[in-house]
């Protein structure tokens, strides 16, 4: 006789749920992205499918290593920390699924998600809930969500995004603000008068960008609709905007709250309005990978993964 599978015997009881609920949001973060993923291989054949797997890995290895480091640093439990990385670094492959997905409905969806993704790894050595501290990206502001404090919402001005946003504004050739997709994003989106955006790491051959990423400001060029698809290369933007939201949360906001500290009270008293965000961790890690190999910029990490998720940013 076939005795019944009761709940203590199931391998994660309803018990375990409701105590490790990353679990659960694991799964459910792996299921999302693997749904998203397939439809979006539908959507975009141009896309290199085992660059794409492996960038998927490389995300969740991300928030898990990123938890590991912070629990060596504190003596935080291990298997917990790793399993929290887990899950954020889930959180953030889905969020840059979605942003993948080249719709402009699902792009500040996916910006978000990547954004929590982000700090849950970064919090995962901490006793708290889950998604007790979040920071989210409304450029050129991260908005801090800490439910339950004496001030549960605050918001602190991304000293680069302002600077990049700024340098932009006051060029000689002024873009305009795209105000639908700036909504659609989450970040400045800008139109510029220019046919093709001047840039560095464009050879010989190339007329120039369709658009580029700055510290969280978008602008594409005036040949939008007609030589390429907008949509497409804003989705690739759009990435980039990702990977600079990643590399903040993970350690930009950290390193900027520990350099304004050593300054004493009045650092501290600016650390409140302002991100001093200019030490990237992730970022510098790409731009020594591309010297070490020797390759182009629009062959590094950041590219190439960009190109993973939405393979719309080539150069013309």
């Amino acid at each position: 006789m076939t005795k019944p599978v009761t709940r203590e015997r199931a391998g994660l009881s309803l018990r375990d749920m409701r105590s490790r609920p990353w679990h659960s949001l694991l799964l459910i973060a792996l299921g999302l992205s693997a749904t998203v993923s397939a439809s979006t291989f539908a959507q975009a054949p141009a896309r290199d499918r085992t660059a794409h797997v492996r960038f998927l890995a490389l995300n969740v290895a991300i928030g898990a290593t990123a938890s590991i480091a912070r629990a060596v640093v504190t003596g935080a439990p291990l298997r917990t920390t790793i399993t929290k990385g887990l899950v954020g670094g889930a959180l953030m492959s889905t969020g840059m699924e979605l942003i993948g997905t080249e719709s402009p409905a699902t792009r500040f969806a996916g910006l978000q998600l990547t954004a929590v993704g982000a700090s849950v790894s970064r919090n995962a050595d901490t006793g708290a809930p889950l998604l007790s501290d979040i920071t989210l990206p409304i450029y050129p502001f991260y908005v801090r969500v800490r439910p339950g404090s004496s001030r549960p919402v605050t918001a602190r001005l991304s000293a680069t995004s302002a600077v990049s946003l700024a340098s932009v504004l006051t060029g000689g050739r002024r873009p305009h603000m795209d105000w639908g997709a700036t909504l659609a994003t989450g970040a400045p989106v800008l139109r510029s008068p220019r046919w093709r955006l001047p840039s560095a790491t464009c050879g010989d051959l190339c007329e120039g960008a369709f658009a580029q990423h700055s510290a969280g400001v978008i602008v594409y060029s005036a040949s939008a609709g007609t030589d390429y698809d907008l949509r497409r290369t804003l989705a690739h933007e759009s990435l980039h905007l990702a990977q600079q939201t990643r590399d903040a949360v993970l350690g930009g906001i950290t390193a900027s709250d520990a350099a304004l500290a050593r300054l004493g009270t009045p650092g501290r008293s600016l650390s409140r309005f302002l991100v001093v965000d200019f030490l990237m961790p992730l970022r510098l890690v790409d731009e020594a990978d591309a010297r070490v190999r020797g390759v182009r910029r629009r062959d590094s990490w950041y590219e190439t993964e960009a190109r993973a998720f939405a393979p719309g940013g080539e150069l013309r």
